[in-house]
């Protein structure tokens, strides 16, 4: 009958062997993790960079002109709007509101008030909206644009009466 102290050698081997194969599976591990969360951050940026805007459809910029608001010749007060200076911009982007008065339509198709020189169907340096009230003290008349889409818009030039 013979005693061991230990245990037996065939399992002392076998256990090494394992123990040498879990070693070298973990720098592999580690390897494939931080590839993967490069990938992922890669991604995510791309995403937030590239995803937010469709390049295959440009935002509308706002167009940059300027306006002068000068006395019109009316039956009470009038306001004569002149495009002095900028962009060229389409007439059915461009509105006029006055508070509390009923204006709609754009600078192409005016309820409310009349507008000259937009036949091409733009409205450029001196072009002029004309809006006649009754009483304009108090109120404010603004140059206002929306963009074709309608999903932007900015109010260009205001008057306050």
């Amino acid at each position: 009958m013979s005693f061991s102290s230990g245990p037996d050698q065939s399992e002392n081997s076998r256990d090494r062997s394992l123990r040498s194969d879990d070693l070298g599976v973990s720098p592999i591990v580690g390897v494939v993790l931080l590839l993967a969360i490069t990938v992922v951050l890669a991604g995510a940026v791309h995403v937030f960079a590239f995803g937010i805007v469709d390049s295959s459809m440009p935002l509308e910029t706002q167009p940059k002109a300027a306006f002068t608001f000068d006395s019109a010749d009316c039956k009470g007060d009038g306001i004569e709007i002149g495009h002095v200076a900028g962009d060229s911009i389409p007439a059915d982007e461009l509105y006029v509101t006055v508070d509390n008065r009923d204006l709609s339509g754009s600078w192409a198709a005016p309820k409310g008030y009349s507008t000259s020189n937009v036949a091409d169907g733009s409205v450029s340096a001196g072009d002029v909206a004309t809006v006649c009230a009754d009483d304009l003290d108090g109120e404010t008349v603004r140059v206002r644009w929306q963009s074709d889409s309608g999903d932007r818009s900015a109010i260009l030039a205001e008057w306050a009466g």
